[in-house]
């Protein structure tokens, strides 16, 4: 099992609209790390400057793909690279996520971007049953800090842990490396 531990609250990002929960998402992710970079500039960045004002979602993963594999400086003023260094992404052929590397990445204390067929989330901890040699079994529980206003920590719904094409919700899955 890995959970989240108590510092990961102050990195919680809300999200500032109703569609934008994927640079609240990645706004946490960078601020994890020691990058804090806000969720409007990421938007900006990504978009252009109207999109703050629009509300604009990420639309595809292509688009978390490009965010997460960037040069970026932080609200510091420190450069920083942001790099995919795994990821599920079926809707793009790229499946070298699996579960020893999510199970690898949450040991280390490194947020996963997850996303659903509707929301971006990270995911912080993971409850399951492994074999002696630590292949994954069962996954009992999947916790995300869910950047809605007033949600924060919550599990997944069963559906949302299943991926896509398996018939359930979940659609992208990235650890991030940043240096």
């Amino acid at each position: 099992m890995y959970s989240a531990s108590a510092e990961t609250e102050q990195c919680i990002v809300v999200q500032n609209c109703g569609e934008r929960c994927w640079a609240a998402s990645i706004s946490f992710i960078f601020g994890y790390h020691g990058h804090p970079t806000h969720q409007d500039r990421i938007s900006a960045v990504t978009f252009g400057p109207g999109s703050v004002a629009a509300c604009i979602p990420a639309g595809s993963s292509k688009t978390l793909v490009k965010v997460l594999d960037s040069d970026w400086r932080d609200d510091n003023g420190n450069l920083f690279h942001a790099r995919i260094s795994a990821a599920y992404d079926p809707a793009n052929g790229v499946v070298s996520m699996d579960n020893s590397k999510v199970v690898a990445e949450l040991a280390a204390g490194n947020p996963l971007l997850y996303c659903n067929t509707v929301h971006a989330m990270v995911q912080m901890g993971m409850q399951f049953i492994a074999d002696p040699s630590g292949r994954v079994l069962r996954i009992d529980d999947v916790q995300v800090v869910d950047p809605w206003p007033n949600i924060g920590y919550r599990s997944l719904r069963p559906a949302e842990r299943v991926p896509r094409p398996a018939g359930g919700e979940m659609t992208f899955l990235a650890a991030v490396t940043i240096s």
